[in-house]
């Protein structure tokens, strides 16, 4: 799979570099993984292609001096900036349960896939649209056992929730991608990552 960097100015205006691994590129889009979150990146975004790995700071300090300061993100709900996570798919009475011990962990509880959400708990019957909406903006897909097993490790999730809530602006790169590009061969990859991966390594980025 191919390998490109570049600087982008994601729709809130904050400028990065950003490393990515391809998995597919259309006209409009680019789509890979990036610090083994799966993301889409619009082209139009892209202020620069590197190709000199030592230009990086250097051409991201440009950018930043040259570009408009980033817009104020608006804060509704969660103020605190707690981790985000949605519950789909599962029976009422078994999603109040998960929710509940959610909430207990400090956790933020979302009924939808929203543009900060960090964890999209699966269950049985779960629908397909939340689920090519996070992957477009690069949630993390878990199931029940996962999010359980997860909670236990009490330094693992101080871990996360400590990188999140320094890095919240870099968890999103752009909530108006269009979900009709991310094709179903690309959903499939996606998923077989997550299951293949370590689930140690795949909770703790």
């Amino acid at each position: 799979m191919d390998e490109k960097i570049f600087i982008y100015r994601n729709g809130q205006g904050v400028i990065t570099s950003r490393k990515v691994t391809i998995l597919t590129e259309n006209s409009d889009y680019l789509c890979g993984f990036c610090e083994r979150n799966y993301r889409t990146f619009r082209k139009d975004h892209i202020l620069e292609f590197i190709d000199n790995l030592n230009q990086i700071d250097e051409r991201l300090s440009y950018h930043i001096k040259n570009n408009p300061e980033p817009i104020p993100r608006r804060v509704t709900g969660n103020t605190r900036g707690d981790l985000e996570i949605c519950f789909t798919g599962f029976t009422r009475e078994d999603r109040e349960r998960l929710e509940g011990i959610a909430k207990s962990r400090n956790l933020f509880i979302r009924k939808n896939v929203t543009r900060n959400l960090f964890f999209l708990c699966c269950g049985y019957n779960s629908g397909p649209s939340k689920i090519r909406r996070a992957l477009e903006q690069g949630v993390t897909l878990i199931g029940e056992d996962q999010f359980l097993k997860f909670l236990k490790d009490e330094e693992k999730v101080n871990s996360v929730l400590d990188r999140f809530n320094k890095s919240l602006d870099k968890l999103v790169d752009d909530d108006n991608v269009d979900t009709s590009s991310v094709s179903r061969d690309i959903k499939s990859t996606v998923i077989q990552y997550w299951k293949n991966t370590d689930p140690k390594k795949r909770t703790s980025h």
